[in-house]
């Protein structure tokens, strides 16, 4: 028999601002959950909904909710318990590890609940800090963490889902098959085969729509693949950075992290050509955006304001999980990815220096055999030298 006749009991805070709890009804262990709420009447309406959904192990609570104590003196249950078995956590170490939590974690999984975080997520949550499309609030240098950084918010994330298994809200901890950084150098960033591009931009136009969920996102990925180009500069584009007549674009800017618009990284402007097929793509997506020459090709949330790099990456993954790659989340790929798969495909095809060139490498600044033309004439030596192996490489 239930210990309590009522579906659950609320139990109110502990501590001063602190959230409501609840046990089931029906619990012989009489486990006792968070509801992530503050004021009783918010509470009851979360517990209700549960009830309501048929859901009443919790698997509606994210992630926000259940870590809203963590780290908390006087509300966290890790740092009573720690206390308890006579290993205290110092104040200052706890308000540490709660400014990596606010940081660099829940902003990306806060509104994920408990039981969809899985190891694949959480592989991609970390090498998206590793690439830097993914940036934490207080990351102040222009370099992502270091390794022995992100493997301490591992470890911290590592905390609060053994607690969230413990309350039964996941059944297993997904950050137990994850490994640590080493100290020596990141995972190196894997490329896309040529089969799996295929995969992702497939000839039936209702299926490549499927894949994407829109026709911006069909042509932001296809030229971020087939241009080699940096997010940055290709967040930076303008409708009239387009060469329609020579299907060519001009790299001359780029989208900084402080989201100021400044030079490409090598501090130098190129040019390149685009396959037809991009050119396709790009010209299907003029037609319905219906935007001015001067607006940004791909644009954010604000009207005039360029895409965030979080759409360069929500898209990528959109894509990824579509057709079925990289669903374990062990291969390395993030949005950079794309340019080192151009550089990979296009070296068979095309001469080292004149690579280099229309990609802009910034440490072959000085040896840039195009690096005294401008934009529209690379353009036009491109396009002379390799357009029909482009259109044929990209088909």
């Amino acid at each position: 028999m239930a210990r309590y006749s009522a579906p659950y009991r609320l139990l109110k805070p502990t501590t001063k601002g602190g959230n409501y709890y609840y046990r089931l009804g029906n619990d012989p262990k009489r486990i006792r959950h968070s509801t992530g709420c503050k004021n009783e009447s918010a509470a009851r309406a979360f517990c209700e909904n549960l009830l309501a959904e048929g859901q009443n192990s919790g698997p509606t609570m994210v992630l926000a909710h259940f870590a809203d104590d963590f780290f908390i003196e006087g509300r966290c249950q890790f740092l009573s318990d720690k206390k308890s078995d006579g290993h205290p956590i110092t104040p200052k170490l706890a308000q540490d590890y709660r400014a990596y939590l606010d940081n660099y974690i829940l902003p990306y999984f806060g509104q994920t609940k408990l039981a969809e975080i899985t190891t694949a997520s959480i592989r991609r949550w970390r090498n998206a800090i590793m690439d830097r499309s993914f940036v934490p609030a207080t990351l102040r240098t222009g370099k992502p963490p270091a390794a022995e950084t992100i493997n301490k918010v591992v470890r911290i994330f590592k905390i609060v889902l053994d607690y969230a298994e413990d309350e039964e809200f996941i059944t297993k901890n997904p950050i137990n098959k994850i490994d640590f950084l080493s100290r020596e150098s990141y995972k190196r960033r894997d490329i896309l085969t040529k089969d799996e591009i295929k995969l992702l931009f497939p000839k039936d136009d209702k299926e490549l729509l499927t894949i994407w969920g829109t026709v911006e996102k069909i042509a932001l990925i296809h030229v971020l693949i087939t241009s080699g180009m940096r997010s940055g500069e290709v967040r930076a584009l303008k409708w009239t950075d387009v060469d329609w007549e020579n299907n060519g674009i001009k790299i001359t800017k780029a989208i900084k992290e402080d989201r100021s618009i400044g030079t490409t990284k090598s501090g130098t402007m190129r040019g390149t050509i685009l396959p037809k097929q991009t050119i396709h793509y790009l010209k299907q997506w003029k037609e319905t955006a219906n935007c001015p020459e001067n607006e940004f090709i791909f644009q954010g949330q604000k009207p005039y304001t360029p895409a965030s790099p979080q759409k360069l990456r929500d898209a990528f993954l959109r894509g990824l999980k579509k057709v079925g790659i990289n669903q374990d989340g062990k291969r390395n790929l993030v949005i950079h990815s794309l340019r080192h798969t151009y550089n990979t495909t296009m070296l068979e095809v095309m001469d080292p220096a004149d690579l280099r060139s229309v990609v802009g490498h910034s440490s072959e600044v000085m040896t840039m055999r195009y690096s005294h033309q401008t934009p529209e004439n690379v353009i036009k030596i491109v396009k002379k030298r390799y357009k029909k192996t482009i259109d044929k490489i990209w088909e």
